[in-house]
């Protein structure tokens, strides 16, 4: 099993669940974060932003550990979006009705970009500035990012997850449901132009899965599901997966595993040299050398219970059962005191949550220490 992943250069996004549609309270779970660093080696600080329960942006301050509301006006009572009592709201904060039942925010330089529907058919992009002033609507597209959906972004392009979604003709479907092809997106903040980079299988269950960035390198998995004759039930469906390098100044690919040599394994992550996965059949991790394909045993579970993530080259690996997470340090699990569940472990920050319910967000190495750098605290 595989929690999907999300970055952002020095900005990163912080995984939640697909969009919803209950007016009353489509944000009240945790959202997408947008992290990136100011001020100089001396003062790093490290900012970000999110949709919080309230249904309105805020802004989270690791130099002041503190969270504040997205809005600069005076006296604001800070009233969120609301189709019919608040239709128009005049906090900078709040969202409207293309963004409030799905909203990704991003940063990329001095801007937030905040990624909704403008339909079920077509994402919308709004652009405003750090302060919450000034959001302009810049572009539409043909395909929508999803609070589920991992995303990296630099130098004012967005490497997305996205769907292209398909609505029948009675208006369902869309991205977010399974009636949507899911593919590997880039996307040019300032022109609005769109590629699609990853291939298309015309499956419905189709998958992209960000698993790292090394340098101009940005790796990620491409999966589908298969049904057999006469079955209909793509979730025990057989899934296959091929692994995929992008690179970002040439904008060229290449495949480095195809689903046969994949066979039977899903995809974890990425060390400097190796492809991490694990068999479906036994739960037994391996590290599959990129240069010649030879195969290395990681971890055996003792029971066919365990999850895994990759992060910072290392093994993370939770025992269900116990309910706890280790980390592999050689061939011994050290424990990671208080961490019930993961939600984000890509590049330099990783997001979870705590046995108090209490979600943060750590910097670099720092998970595997006592004094852990937090970026982002929530209670």
């Amino acid at each position: 099993m595989r929690v999907k992943t999300i970055a952002v250069g020095l900005i990163m996004l912080l995984l939640l669940t697909g969009c919803q549609n209950d007016n009353s309270n489509s944000n009240s779970q945790m959202t997408l974060e947008s992290f990136r660093s100011r001020g100089g080696e001396s003062m790093s600080r490290r900012i970000s932003v999110y949709v919080g329960e309230d249904n309105l942006l805020h802004m989270y301050d690791s130099g002041q550990s503190d969270t504040i509301v997205l809005c600069n006006k005076a006296d604001c009572s800070h009233e969120p979006y609301d189709e019919r009592d608040n239709p128009d709201p005049t906090c900078n904060a709040a969202l409207n009705k293309e963004l409030f039942s799905c909203c990704v925010p991003v940063i990329s330089g001095d801007y937030l970009y905040l990624f909704g529907q403008e339909n079920m058919s077509r994402g919308v992009v709004y652009r405003e500035n750090l302060d919450g002033t000034g959001r302009t609507r810049v572009f539409t597209m043909d395909y929508q990012v999803g609070m589920g959906n991992s995303v990296y972004v630099t130098n004012n392009i967005v490497y997305a997850e996205a769907g292209i979604p398909i609505i029948t003709e009675d208006n369902l479907g869309g991205a977010g449901t399974n009636s949507s092809y899911d593919m590997l997106l880039r996307i040019d903040l300032q022109s609005g132009e769109t590629k699609e980079i990853s291939p298309i299988s015309k499956e419905k269950f189709q998958s992209i899965d960000l698993l790292e960035r090394k340098g101009d390198q940005l790796y990620y998995s491409f999966s589908y599901r298969t049904l057999s004759e006469g079955d209909d039930d793509y979730s025990t469906a057989p899934e296959h997966y091929s692994i995929y390098c992008y690179d970002l100044k040439t904008n060229k690919q290449t495949q480095l595993f195809t689903e046969d040599e994949l066979e039977g394994l899903t995809p974890v992550g990425m060390t400097e040299s190796s492809l991490c996965t694990f068999s479906k059949d036994t739960g037994e991790a391996f590290e599959i050398s990129m240069k010649d394909k030879s195969r290395k045993s990681i971890y055996q579970p003792p029971e066919h219970n365990a999850i895994y993530f990759m992060y910072n080259n290392r093994w993370i690996i939770g025992d269900m059962d116990k309910e706890e997470f280790s980390y592999l340090e050689g061939k011994e699990l050290k424990v990671l005191e208080d961490i019930v569940s993961f939600s984000n472990t890509f590049g330099n920050y990783a997001e979870f949550y705590k046995k108090d319910g209490t979600c943060q967000a750590v910097y670099g190495s720092s998970l595997f220490t006592e004094e852990k750098e937090i970026i982002l605290e929530r209670k």
